[in-house]
């Protein structure tokens, strides 16, 4: 697949937060950098809410998917906006059937900003938050639950025997798996809910198909989400089932893997972010800016100061009214192109004159505001209007390359360059010295 993704979808610990807990700045950089390229970024996650804050912080961009598809969570507001929870009577079954099969076994239960465990339970992470515990978890079963733990904490068995275990007695029940082939624990979702699971309703909701998802993940957890994207990478320090349910093999996490390939993945050719925020606005009627050289100078001009590309795009989103996305787009790029326009801004009887920090005095912001600060190449003889003369000549069928050239208008050298580039990029078919749309 020679073209630029629509979503990253990565898991964290392992993956791109090392076991110590730092991500390094290739990392964010790459993270950051396809965002702004308009790449709808997601880290999925068995991590609870209350562990996210963090991932926040380092980025400063992307959504979240937690407990390993049971919520939807807003990372940047750091609120829940949907979830899959596991039923009272499904908590209380299994946990029945675990104990027959796995005497030893001793249970906890994770909520979102809280998690309640048995006193044979040893946490590893959220150690004093329940410094009492219960004699049986099913006391504190009243409600559903995030994710069930179950853990041998003498690590009498692994957590791949446990899971080969727990599969057979509860395939009918939840979802069971694990994240930590050392850790002698399982992790248990509401049945049919994993990551791939959730991550496939989401992308769906934004009209974008699993041909257009790259994944990365290290552990049988990340499984669901591999086998579903188009493209996925397992980390080579990862689980060897990950290693065969991903399409590809990232280097380990400790050397930037994740980092590396998305550096090449935005290589390719796509849709850049205007376009992808465009089509997300306009044709999914979503709440989100699209920021164009109109929309640019006036929110330049109502600030008062130069801004740069992720500043405009950040306020632009800021200011969409909920459920109002396709409306404000539509009225702000005219406002700019009619109202606010470039050498002659109607000041006086602009509408929100009052607000507005500029008001036609002094040096205007907006010159030096990314997307409006650049004039436009030249079209006339550039190599886009010879790209699209190439398309246009084959439009009706096959023709020669030497008579694409000709449509072209260019010289021999620059035409057959061109032409290989739209090859590339999948836009023409090239058999012999005959060109053909694909």
């Amino acid at each position: 697949m020679s073209f630029r993704p629509k979503l990253i979808a990565s898991d964290l610990d392992g993956t791109i937060v090392a076991h110590y807990g730092e991500v390094t700045q290739r990392t964010i950089d790459a993270f950051r950098t396809a965002h702004d390229m308009g790449v709808e970024i997601f880290f999925v996650t068995g991590r609870p809410p209350r562990w996210m804050p963090e991932i926040k912080e380092a980025f400063g961009i992307g959504k979240a998917i937690c407990g390993n598809g049971a919520q939807l969570f807003d990372l940047q507001n750091q609120k829940v906006l949907e979830e899959w929870l596991i039923p009272v009577d499904a908590q209380i079954e299994t946990v029945k059937r675990l104990r027959k099969v796995i005497p030893q076994i001793s249970f906890a239960s994770e909520a979102h900003n809280y998690f309640h465990r048995e006193k044979n339970y040893v946490p590893r992470w959220d150690v004093g938050l329940d410094n009492v515990g219960v004699d049986d978890i099913l006391e504190i079963m009243t409600s559903p639950s995030l994710k069930l733990l179950a853990r041998c904490s003498e690590q009498e068995i692994s957590s791949d025997e446990m899971l080969a275990i727990a599969t057979k007695e509860l395939k009918d029940l939840v979802t069971v798996t694990h994240s930590n082939p050392h850790d002698s624990l399982l992790e248990i979702s509401a049945i049919g809910v994993s990551k791939g699971a959730t991550l496939s309703k989401i992308a769906a909701r934004l009209g974008i198909t699993a041909e257009d998802c790259v994944s990365f993940g290290d552990n049988p957890n990340d499984i669901s989400m591999l086998e579903w994207c188009g493209r996925s990478y397992a980390m080579a320090d990862g689980h060897p089932d990950a290693h065969k349910a991903a399409k590809s093999i990232a280097e380990p996490h400790t050397d930037d893997g994740v980092a590396m390939i998305i550096e090449e993945l935005l290589k390719l050719p796509g849709i850049g972010q205007y376009t992808a925020r465009a089509v997300l606005a306009f044709a999914h009627r979503m709440d989100v800016a699209v920021v164009d050289v109109n929309v640019s100078r006036v929110l330049s001009r109502l600030e008062g100061v130069p801004m740069k590309a992720r500043a405009l795009q950040n306020f632009a989103d800021e200011l969409v009214p909920q459920g109002l996305g396709w409306e404000w787009n539509q009225v702000m790029m005219d406002f700019g192109a009619r109202h606010c326009t470039v050498r002659s801004p109607l000041c006086d009887s602009c509408p929100v004159r009052t607000q507005c920090k500029y008001k036609g005095v002094g040096d205007d912001p907006a010159q030096l505001s990314a997307g409006v600060s650049k004039p436009q190449p030249r079209f006339e003889g550039s190599d886009r209007q010879a790209r699209g003369r190439a398309l246009r000549a084959v439009g009706d069928g096959s023709h020669r390359t030497v008579d694409v050239i000709k449509e072209m208008r260019v010289d021999e050298g620059r035409g057959e360059k061109l032409i290989a580039s739209l090859v590339e990029e999948g836009l023409l078919q090239r058999t012999g010295n005959t060109i053909t749309l694909p």
